[in-house]
């Protein structure tokens, strides 16, 4: 079908000139002739915009910018009023886009391998609590999992298996839930692959809990995700991010881990399409947590990206075409530059990092790979 502007609204009769198209972050919001929206142009054109545009980063200390700075405008300056940073998220996705984006590239190009390296150098050298890093990243991930095993409690429908956050100088528990479990699950289980059996018990238990009480909680309030988001400390705050990243691994791991992993599936993307979705542009986008229901990058992003592998996980072309509308949605938020906006409604390219381009590159690589004919689509 062939594609038309959207008409923000049609001239009376007689008007002189017709009402320019409906803009959207800059670009003429293009619909097909169901008033459906298209990308303004081909998803891989517009990712390899924004990848180019990054390589152009300055750099502070040996790091680029955009490692060090949570918070940039579209030519690469600090914002004057957040001198706030959060780098491990925001770093730690970024090494997973750049990994990931790296190997669809054919691993050719050493630069973004490069830029992956100098993220994970920048968490491990410069971010760690003190006396506490090592250099080499298998080492730093070993550290890690130890760590987070001799603090790992049984947990149950009140309190997850660590506390949201912990006072590096006291020890003191701040919040008895921390939604996001997910990774330090995989933390666990690649460690277990590279042969460290001592993870064993404590891979055991902590899925142990996800599967009989978090995956539960998706099916009545969803309680147990709460608390992700390190800017907001409301221990009642729901987040969506743990939930979509939850089903992610369940759908990758599908093959070994449960033969449950369609009804836990479904629990985890229908509780966040319920709780945690809106429209705009006529498309059904996803929003970050209870406290803040604009669709950032980072999770408008990962809410495509895992609603497209779970509809070609259950073969639903009905939520694989929400899931390539929604992400349509975000990479309206590239200019012809390659310079991406954290937020599609924001005045500004620039903005929060993680929602501009750390945490959004993995979830179209994630996506090309189960529908490639998608990046071509204009």
């Amino acid at each position: 079908m062939g594609a038309r502007p959207i008409d923000s609204q049609r001239p009376p009769s007689g008007s002189a000139a017709a009402t320019p198209p409906h803009l959207f972050a800059g670009h003429a919001v293009r619909v097909d002739a169901l008033g459906h929206l298209l990308p303004w142009t081909g998803w891989r054109a517009a990712l390899d915009l924004e990848m180019n545009f990054y390589q152009e980063c300055p750099t502070d200390h040996g790091y680029p910018r955009f490692a060090v700075v949570t918070f940039l405008d579209g030519e690469w300056n600090p914002h004057p009023n957040r001198e706030d940073t959060i780098p491990a998220t925001q770093d730690g996705m970024g090494i997973v886009s750049y990994l990931k984006y790296h190997e669809q590239q054919g691993g050719l190009d050493g630069r973004y391998l490069k830029t992956a390296c100098a993220l994970g150098d920048y968490l491990v050298r410069e971010t760690l609590t003190p006396n506490s890093g090592r250099d080499e990243y298998r080492l730093q991930a070993l550290h890690n999992a130890r760590i987070l095993a001799a603090h790992q409690q049984a947990g149950d429908a009140t309190q997850s298996p660590w506390p949201f956050r912990v006072d590096y100088r006291t020890g003191e528990a701040r919040g008895p839930m921390s939604g996001n479990m997910t990774y330090i699950l995989r933390l666990y289980d690649d460690l277990l692959e590279e042969g460290h059996e001592e993870f064993r018990g404590a891979r055991e238990a902590l899925w142990r809990w996800i599967k009989s009480y978090q995956i539960p909680s998706a099916a009545a309030d969803g309680a147990l995700f709460a608390q992700f988001f390190e800017d907001h400390e409301t221990p009642t705050n729901r987040a969506a991010w743990s939930p979509l990243n939850l089903a992610r691994y369940l759908l990758e791991r599908r093959e070994q881990l449960t033969p449950e992993w369609r009804e836990d599936c479904a629990a985890l993307v229908g509780f966040v399409r319920k709780e945690f979705t809106h429209v705009e542009l006529g498309v059904t986008v996803c929003h970050e947590q209870d406290e803040d229901h604009e669709a950032w990058g980072g999770i408008n992003s990962t809410y495509g990206a895992v609603l497209a592998l779970y509809a070609q996980a259950i073969g639903s072309a009905e939520l694989a075409d929400e899931a390539r509308r929604a992400l349509s949605f975000t990479l309206y938020s590239v200019d012809a530059r390659g310079r991406p906006r954290d937020l599609g409604k924001s005045p500004h390219v620039g903005g929060w990092q993680e929602d501009a381009h750390t945490d959004v590159i993995h979830n179209y690589v994630d996506v090309l790979r189960a529908f490639p004919a998608w990046g071509e689509h204009v």
